[in-house]
């Protein structure tokens, strides 16, 4: 079954977004380096907060408008959302190159 022209404005649409929200992530992970960061938690981090309660309290030292400070728990659940975005995406370099070309290697 063919798209119909509507749905495959929609569907182009849809693709300028997706890719260009890939490409910014590539951009964020290649500046970020989130392998040296994540090496660093579990080295100099992960250590100190395991001995620590959940409803501990880790202080906002960002300088970032707006942001306040984060339970143990909360904070983990960040760690979490980080790690898993850098593995996806190493994981997934080949589909990524696919995606953005020459883009996914800034």
């Amino acid at each position: 079954m063919a798209m119909t022209e509507e749905q495959a404005a929609d569907v182009a649409l849809y693709d300028r977004y997706l890719r260009g929200t890939l490409r910014d992530l590539m951009k964020v992970c290649k500046a970020r380096e989130p392998v040296h960061w994540n090496q660093f938690a579990v080295d100099r981090v992960d250590g100190v907060l395991a001995t620590l309660d959940d409803s501990e309290v880790v202080p906002n030292n960002t300088g970032l408008a707006g942001a306040v400070d984060l339970t143990v728990a909360e904070f983990r659940q960040l760690q979490t959302i980080a790690r898993t975005l850098s593995t996806m995406v190493d994981e997934n370099r080949g589909l990524l190159v696919k995606a953005i070309g020459v883009n996914a290697d800034m």
